[in-house]
């Protein structure tokens, strides 16, 4: 009960923003909610986050933060870390390919996930496509190695309903097991993003259904 108090309390304290800009995933690289999207941060664009996330017990409570930055050009570097898994902090990278030059572009990008974990790593390429009206839709194919080369898909997609408030929703592979999530996010100010998110609706991860709240901040150097 305590920590539905605190989410409502973080939810009441929102006010309306203004700038949007790419946001890390939750212990990721720039992306939606467990997905990273073709979207990519621009030349010395630094992006630091913050997620608490809610297990089904205290015990299962857990931490993940990252920070990312635009280096070369169209290239994203970063590190990510937390409480789970327990091996330390890994690298992750994205290579922006390509946009076309329409007012509504389909973007391409490819990236590596997770460098340095013994099962974690993982390579992917995804597509992004803006439409009109504030939305936009996301798919990929991720391969993960963990002894074995394991392929899957990924997809999501994100739908601003103001210039401040966005609803999203992401689908990915985790541990064999296809998950579900979805989320809000809030522009509070240029810089700060806050955002809320269901993790794992199909309650089939190690740690089952959780939810999450985190900050966003980001800022050209």
């Amino acid at each position: 009960m305590k920590r539905l108090k605190f989410v409502f309390c973080l939810f009441s304290f929102i006010f309306l923003g203004q700038t949007l800009f790419a946001l890390s995933s939750v212990g990721g690289v720039s992306g939606l909610i467990r997905i990273p999207t073709a979207e990519a941060l621009h030349y010395k664009e630094i992006s630091l986050s913050y997620d608490f996330v809610y297990g089904n017990s205290a015990s299962e409570d857990r931490v993940f933060y990252s920070v990312n930055l635009g280096t070369f050009e169209n290239w994203e570097l970063g590190v990510v870390g937390g409480t789970r898994p327990d091996e330390g902090v890994f690298v992750n990278t994205k290579y922006y390919l390509m946009s076309d030059e329409s007012r509504y572009p389909v973007s391409i990008a490819i990236g590596a996930e997770n460098l340095g974990s013994t099962d974690l790593t993982a390579v992917y390429m995804v597509a992004s496509k803006i439409f009109q009206g504030g939305f936009s839709m996301h798919l990929g194919f991720k391969a993960l190695f963990d002894g074995e080369i394991m392929p899957s898909l990924m997809g999501g997609a994100e739908y601003f309903l103001t210039n401040e408030f966005a609803v999203l929703g992401d689908i990915h592979q985790l541990e064999g097991t296809y998950t579900v999530n979805g989320g809000v996010l809030f522009y509070l100010t240029d810089d700060i993003v806050f955002r809320a998110t269901v993790l794992d609706f199909s309650e089939a991860s190690e740690y089952g259904l959780s939810y999450s709240v985190g900050i966003v901040f980001s800022k050209y150097l």
